[in-house]
């Protein structure tokens, strides 16, 4: 699935600060498993979740909150892009 190619806030502001994603959640009380969900959309942060990385990150819970919510936006409207391009079952079969 391509994705889109703006990168996600949260993951940008850990690399830059040299973090796994595991360092992020073993200080936030979270699995690394969810932290990789989180960057790869495939589950959206909750607030207090922004608000923990906001902090750990240095960064504006506000920006990181509203850059996250763009970024998940984007994420949602390329993967409805996506199903809407898909030939649905039935369709483009060969005809007898």
């Amino acid at each position: 699935m391509a994705q889109p190619t703006q990168t996600n806030p949260i993951r940008r502001a850990r690399e830059v600060r040299g973090l796994s994603q595991t360092d992020l959640a073993l200080k936030l009380g979270l699995r690394q498993a969810m932290i990789e969900q989180i960057e790869s959309g495939g589950s959206r942060a909750k607030m207090s979740h922004l608000d923990g990385l906001a902090s750990l990150l240095g960064v504006s819970f506000f920006r990181l909150s509203q850059e996250y919510g763009n970024w998940w936006t984007a994420q949602q409207q390329a993967r409805a892009g996506q199903q809407r391009r898909k030939p649905g079952k039935g369709r483009g079969g060969r005809q007898s």
